[in-house]
């Protein structure tokens, strides 16, 4: 909402894969990949209402990928890496 302006719409996730990242019993890791579409995320005024709509392109998805590792002595898993891959096609239709 700063600079008056909020998202309205859909920001749909989806296709979520894990795998193992490394051999046998050491595979500690794992790596999470999914899909983001933004194809019907808009930018909206806040004092006016007005939506400012875009139309659905290659640009409206992207590919996330995130190397999980388990925190030592610990319950909680902690993100090592990630990456974000725009225009992804693989994400589209």
């Amino acid at each position: 909402m700063d600079g008056g302006w909020t998202l309205t719409g859909e920001d749909r996730y989806y296709q979520a894969e894990t795998s193992p990242v490394g051999e046998g019993e050491k595979a500690k890791s794992v790596l999470v990949t999914f899909c983001e579409d933004q194809s019907k995320a808009y930018g909206k005024e806040v004092k006016t209402g007005k939506v400012h709509r875009t139309e659905e392109s290659l640009a409206s998805y992207q590919k996330f990928s995130l190397l999980m590792a388990p925190q030592q002595d610990s319950p909680v898993w902690r993100a090592q890496q990630i990456t974000v891959e725009g225009k992804a096609a693989e994400c589209r239709g």
